[in-house]
């Protein structure tokens, strides 16, 4: 009822036909009780004289009560796009927590040079294999039992960042991170470097270097 109001004849006689009266609009419900007297306020409430549909419609959208009424709902209702950026705000900050702890988890292990990864089975009602009993899937776990989130984390069937690949992704980032600390340490000062080579156990040689 923002806007101006247009019926015709037929579209009157086809609402009168059809509805008795209508239901109290959002003016019921915001209209000031000192406004009972005016004599718009039966607009608030509902009427059955259709004829005169158009006269009152245009009478009562320039009323201070349709104003009010109008005014309060602007105030009060959510933009559509301001939730759907929170909500996407809430995920993202959500998303990079739970990447926070797959790193940190990572970066353990690798500190105290424990492998990552152990065997795997195929997961529950499902043909594809899953790592369950590696060390960084244990570590995940355990975490789990303070924060209940990394649970539903794993819980998802995509977007974990938990992938063999990424653990290498993320192992081969942090070893550039430290290779780049270590060379701006040593800048400008003489260092030396040892290489040792030894064969394992499947007859391939590994080589060792050591700054």
């Amino acid at each position: 009822m923002a806007g101006e109001v247009t019926l015709d004849e037929d579209t009157v006689d086809e609402l009168e036909a059809t509805i008795d009266e209508p239901e109290a609009t959002d003016c019921e419900d915001i209209v000031d009780e000192r406004q009972e007297k005016s004599p718009h306020y039966s607009m608030c409430l509902g009427f059955s004289n259709w004829k005169k549909a158009l006269e009152k419609f245009n009478k009562h959208q320039n009323t201070l009560s349709h104003h009010q009424a109008m005014d309060f709902l602007v105030s009060t209702s959510k933009d559509v796009g301001e939730m759907l950026n929170t909500s996407l705000a809430n995920e993202r900050a959500g998303n990079r927590k739970m990447l926070h702890i797959v790193f940190s988890s990572i970066r353990f292990l690798a500190r105290q040079g424990v492998a990552l990864r152990g065997s795997f089975r195929a997961c529950e009602n499902s043909d594809v294999k899953c790592e369950f009993d590696s060390n960084f899937m244990q570590l995940l776990r355990m975490r789990a039992e303070d924060n209940q989130d990394i649970l539903q984390w794993l819980s998802k069937s995509r977007d974990k960042f938990v992938s063999p690949d990424i653990q290498n992704e993320i192992l081969s980032i942090m070893s550039l991170h430290i290779i780049r600390g270590i060379c701006s340490e040593m800048s400008g000062e003489w260092y030396s470097l040892m290489v040792d080579e030894t064969t394992d156990l499947s007859n391939i040689e590994q080589m060792v270097f050591c700054l």
